[in-house]
């Protein structure tokens, strides 16, 4: 038995709040999140080592990360082609996409099959909402107010979700000292 398995950093909740309730109803389920890297088929008895693996990949990251949701809207075609999915990108204090990168490259080499269609290309974004049909070119659905800061965000951990015994959470583990200046992240990787 296999399940279809994810890394993904999620929203706080009063963030999360913001999202338009029925943006994403009959397409995505899911809390609000950013999707750190989709995996695919982990079979129950490859859990472990998986979990071993991006443990060990995690361990040299720096933390805490501080996400920024931009504000701006793009769109692109979902995967299931027969939707406009409207995102909102985000950027990060940190550059996390070696921690991807790492974690990609783990698996594949311990042989995982990893389904994730854009694995050098990492755009990280939450999804607003999706819209039934192809070549959409405005949005008209609601947009979260994020005035005040209220798409600023700090995560020092990473949530695994779909494996068998329930969602995990693994820990960024390297402490990042001067991350902050004025109350602002020192750089912004935006990919």
């Amino acid at each position: 038995m296999s399940t279809e398995v994810g890394l993904f950093i999620p929203l706080p909740p009063a963030t999360a709040s913001l999202f338009p309730v029925n943006g994403r109803k009959g397409a995505d389920s899911s809390p609000a999140h950013v999707t750190f890297l989709y995996v695919g088929d982990v079979s129950k008895e490859q859990e472990s080592e998986f979990l071993k693996i991006v443990n060990a990949a995690c361990q040299n990251t720096w933390a805490p990360v501080t996400a920024h949701l931009t504000g701006e809207l793009e769109r692109f075609q979902d995967a299931s082609a027969v939707n406009t999915a409207w995102v909102m990108p985000v950027v990060f204090s940190t550059d996390i996409s070696k921690v991807r990168w790492q974690i990609y490259s783990d698996l594949v080499s311990a042989g995982f099959v990893v389904q994730e269609g854009f694995p050098l290309s990492y755009r990280p974004h939450s999804t607003i909402a999706y819209e039934p049909g192809l070549g959409i070119e405005k949005y008209t659905g609601a947009m979260p107010d994020l005035s005040g800061g209220k798409g600023t965000w700090t995560f020092d951990e990473i949530e695994v979700w779909g494996l068998t015994g329930g969602t995990k959470k693994v820990s960024l583990n390297r402490t990042l000292i001067n991350h902050w200046r004025g109350g602002q992240p020192t750089k912004q990787y935006r990919y």
